[in-house]
């Protein structure tokens, strides 16, 4: 998968085309959250990701249907490995081991929030 990184423009509207396999750039728009964008912009950014294989498109009668070209759990991998680069240097065991170290601290602030709302 050649997605590399993802600016603001084309992670939403990745965003809004996992939500919605096949939009067509006027509903792609209207999905985005604000600020919105002109029609151009969409359309310039859409050609640019299709250059680069993360969005593939579909002729039809109305005009094209875009669609990305991987599925959420891809993304998720790409973002999980990306966090592992950047603070754990590539080590898997590295990072497993913080995640589950900082587990319990999850769970303790959920149970304290919790204990404060009852007692009140």
């Amino acid at each position: 998968m050649n997605i590399l990184k993802f600016n603001d423009i084309e992670r939403r509207i990745i965003e809004v085309l996992l939500d919605v396999p096949e939009l067509s750039t006027k509903e792609i728009r209207q999905r985005m959250a604000a600020p919105v964008m002109a029609v151009s912009t969409i359309s310039l950014a859409l050609r640019l990701m299709e250059n680069r294989l993360i969005l593939n498109h579909r002729k039809t009668p109305e005009g094209y249907l875009y669609y990305v070209t991987f599925t959420r759990k891809d993304l998720m991998i790409r973002d999980i490995e990306n966090i592992c680069n950047k603070y754990f240097s590539g080590n898997v065991n590295e990072m497993i081991e913080f995640i589950l170290s900082i587990k319990n601290v999850f769970k303790d602030k959920l149970l304290e929030n919790t204990n404060t709302v009852a007692s009140k």
